[in-house]
């Protein structure tokens, strides 16, 4: 079918849709922790040199910037009085050039101490007073004598350049230890909103824990949009050093990112993608609440800005057919096929209004818009959105049927020697048979994935949340993972002699880290080899143990110490200590109460750990792991 068939009969279908508001819950896993036991964390892909790293995952964020504490920049050639910077301010906004090239010259002349009041004065209502201004900050010292001398020697010329220049020197400074507060101070004084998106950037690409604390002191009312972002994700971001600067607070996040998508509407600037975070955030909120119509309207903001302030990726305007199908169509759904059309004929767009067709009972126009949307993935996809993106996509929304039709789709086309989409099709459907629970199957996909891999082209990665590991490494970690799918289908068919064989191999490969502890510790006491057993535990424990007697009080290391405690059976008191720690900071995080109810029940409490974790399936409801957890704990207690 053509592209503009496709759009006519779209259109056409939807004259005939109800518009409404289906009362579904939007479900999410909980951003609070990596809950491994749930989804996996990282999304292996394998990429080759030419096509583009996949981007960071980006963590969750609030609160606002504004100006920082004064700070004294440089050294100041002269001592002059605030009385007469003012003057010589007022003398940028003279009649007379000459009056106002004085005023210019004696305040680059005063330095360090004029900045303040230049920096006001540029972001003032005076507009000759405003660019004179702009033009003298440019001139005065960017960096102070605190800076480490490669800091200051980036900095030397930094005023001098143009906006591209500056960008430059902002991606270099990301690369020079300890720069961190110059960045800020950029985030702070820098006019131009391109360069300060730039700051922005490189901040959240290397989270640090000062740098978010100061991020939270930034101030609602007179910060610029990146800088709101910034404090937004630093609002939403657990942050160790203590419990006061530990923890969140999601209503002044979602203030200062709202207040960010409010300055942006009003005077768009280019923003690298970074404010679409703002969005996501702000549209999660929206539906937790059922403002379903707030949500669209967000997207629709967030719509206008593809290709313009973004990228050109269509990414919000497939967030919001998601919307129409999700809790729809609501009202506007027509206006807004029509005013993008030019994304209705993507793979994505087929696939979501697949499933708004079927959720209206319209099946023949749901298996033909499924239907065009895997073949638009074999014409349309250019080398940098590879039809594996497109399948993750769909495991994103939950949509995993649709996403192995896709994977298989890849494998049915593959040629005689393997390439990266095979390997990364073969890759997804492990995950998406962990997702079920075929742990056999998880593990033959990932060992073909790994055969594939050694005889083609390309390097493998795994990206999550920070972190990204490449090569070997990545190669090892997979290889972890497959013991652990083998190990796990071993036990459910009781099959003794293999269990012994991949609990050896998981030994051989030593993971060190909380996962796999959960996996062996439990299977090397069953076989009496306690030392082994105890070895591997400590070796998880201790490091997280001395966080918290430092004081640490994260509640995110809370739960995982109480997580890795309970499943071993091991410190059931600490385990439920910490976990009721945990519960305290967040009581309505699912995963918490999962690991509060654990603790209990490992401690005789059956009947409360039920209870515990009925509620837990309240904030996020239908979820299989702990849907599980529950009737374990229910058969607990009538065993008593």
């Amino acid at each position: 079918m053509s592209i503009s068939a496709m759009k006519a009969l779209i259109f056409e279908a939807a004259c005939g849709l109800r518009v409404g508001r289906a009362e579904r819950f939007f479900l999410r896993v909980s951003s609070s922790r990596a809950y491994h036991r749930h989804v996996r964390s990282t999304i292996v892909l394998l990429v080759l040199p030419a096509v583009l790293a996949i981007g960071k995952i980006c963590m969750a964020a609030q609160s606002g910037p504004a100006t920082a504490p004064a700070v004294q920049i440089g050294a100041s050639a002269s001592r002059m009085s605030d009385i007469e910077i003012a003057r010589h301010i007022a003398q940028l906004g003279d009649v007379d050039p000459v009056v106002r090239r004085i005023g210019a010259d004696s305040l680059v002349r005063a330095g360090a101490a004029a900045r303040p009041a230049v920096l006001a004065a540029a972001r003032g209502d005076d507009p000759q007073i405003a660019d004179a201004a702009a033009q003298v900050l440019r001139s005065l010292p960017w960096w102070v004598p605190d800076d480490p001398p490669e800091v200051k020697k980036q900095l030397e010329s930094y005023g001098q350049e143009s906006a591209t220049g500056r960008i430059t020197i902002v991606a270099q400074l990301d690369t020079v230890p300890g720069s961190e507060p110059a960045l800020l101070r950029l985030l702070s004084d820098e006019l131009n909103e391109d360069v300060c998106w730039q700051v922005e950037t490189e901040l959240v690409e290397r989270p640090d824990v000062a740098t978010f604390t100061a991020a939270r002191r930034f101030d609602l009312q007179t910060a610029r949009p990146a800088a709101l972002v910034l404090a937004g994700r630093a609002w939403l971001t657990p942050l160790s050093g203590g419990r006061s600067a530990s923890l969140i607070d999601r209503n002044r996040a979602l203030a200062m990112l709202g207040r960010a998508v409010e300055l942006e509407a009003v005077a768009p600037t280019n923003d690298n993608g970074e404010l679409d975070f703002a969005f996501d955030q702000l549209a999660a909120s929206a539906l937790e609440r059922h403002q379903y119509d707030q949500a669209a309207m967000l997207r629709r903001k967030q719509c206008k800005r593809i290709g313009v302030t973004r990228s050109s990726f269509p990414s919000p305007f497939f967030e919001l057919l998601i919307l129409h199908c999700d809790y729809g169509p609501l009202a506007g759904y027509g206006d807004d096929l029509e005013a993008y059309q030019a994304y209705v004929a993507a793979p994505e767009s087929l696939f979501i209004l697949s499933q708004l067709y079927a959720r209206q009972g319209q099946t023949l126009m749901s298996q033909t818009l499924a239907q065009a949307a895997l073949t638009a993935s074999q014409t349309q996809l250019s080398s940098e959105e590879t039809r594996s993106h497109l399948a993750s996509f769909l495991i994103r929304h939950g949509w995993n049927d649709l996403a192995a039709e896709e994977c298989w789709a890849t494998l049915s086309h593959a040629a005689a020697q393997p390439d990266t989409d095979d390997v990364n099709a073969r890759l997804l459907l492990s995950d998406l048979a962990a997702m079920r629970g075929d742990e056999a199957e998880a593990a033959d996909q990932l060992r073909k994935a790994l055969d594939d891999y050694s005889v083609c082209e390309g390097e493998l990665t795994i990206s999550g949340g920070s972190r990204e590991i490449k090569g070997a490494e990545a190669e090892q970690v997979l290889r972890v993972e497959l013991a652990k799918h083998a190990l796990h289908a071993a036990q459910a068919k009781g099959d003794s002699a293999e269990v012994g064989r991949q609990l050896d191999e998981l030994l051989r490969l030593g993971p060190d880290d909380e996962e796999a502890v959960l996996d062996l510790v439990p299977e090397l006491r069953a076989r009496g080899r306690q030392a082994e057993a105890d070895k591997l535990f400590q070796s998880v424990y201790m490091p997280l143990q001395a966080r918290v007697n430092a004081g640490d009080a994260d509640p995110t290391l809370l739960n995982d110490i109480a997580w890795l405690c309970a499943r071993c059976n091991e410190h059931v008191d600490e385990a439920l200590e910490l976990s009721n720690r945990a519960v305290m900071a967040e009581p309505d995080s699912a995963a918490y109460l999962d690991t509060n109810a654990e603790a209990h029940f490992r401690a005789g409490q059956a009947a409360e750990a039920a209870r515990l974790e009925t509620l837990a399936l309240k904030y996020q409801p239908g979820d299989k792991f702990m849907e599980g957890q529950l009737k374990r704990f229910q058969a607990g207690v009538k065993g008593n």
